[in-house]
């Protein structure tokens, strides 16, 4: 059974690869939550307090109020927990996930603040569940009748088309990798 806290990526996923739940009267889901949620795991970061940057609203008076916090990465699973500088936990007025904005109605003091919880890379989990698709739609075939043609071909190019597009939308990552031919340069021994 998909986590409840899942429910806003999986509606979101399900937009990008035009699989809409539910489903149209006649038509079956491609994908089950729980498989679109599987999917989505499989590119989740975990993050432990790590720091949200606060937006500095300026009152007509000159004084800074600090309102709402970014945490620079989109498409977070509901639930996550915020802290402030003394790690007591804080709860905001509003919560905006899919953007990774959270929302104070008063201005906050005990700066700076936290989250710990999880984001996801919905561009990668939407290739991933197309090229599933588009796996399924190759064993279909295209026929002809007298005065009609029926082309399913089509349908696996639109996918492929739309994986492209995605993957182009995927944030880079950074990895570090060591070089073990230059630990020893500058040493004599």
């Amino acid at each position: 059974m998909a986590r409840s806290t899942m429910a806003t990526l999986i509606g979101y996923v399900r937009d990008l690869i035009g699989d809409p739940s539910p489903a149209p009267s006649g038509c079956s889901l491609q994908f089950s939550d729980d498989s679109i949620q599987a999917v989505l795991d499989q590119h989740r970061t975990d993050v432990f307090q790590y720091r949200l940057e606060e937006a500095d609203d300026i009152q007509t008076t000159g004084v800074v109020a600090w309102k709402a916090f970014y945490a620079q990465k989109p498409f977070w699973e509901t639930g996550a927990v915020m802290q402030n500088n003394s790690w007591a936990v804080v709860v905001p007025t509003t919560a905006y996930e899919i953007e990774g904005r959270w929302v104070f109605a008063t201005t906050q003091t005990k700066l700076p603040y936290w989250i710990t919880g999880s984001y996801y890379d919905v561009y990668a989990a939407a290739c991933d569940l197309l090229r599933r698709w588009v796996g399924a739609v190759k064993l279909d075939f295209d026929f002809s009748q007298v005065n009609a043609a029926y082309h399913r071909s089509q349908k696996v190019r639109a996918l492929q088309e739309l994986i492209k597009l995605y993957q182009q939308r995927q944030p880079l990552r950074r990895i570090r990798l060591p070089r073990r031919d230059s630990a020893n340069i500058g040493r004599r021994w």
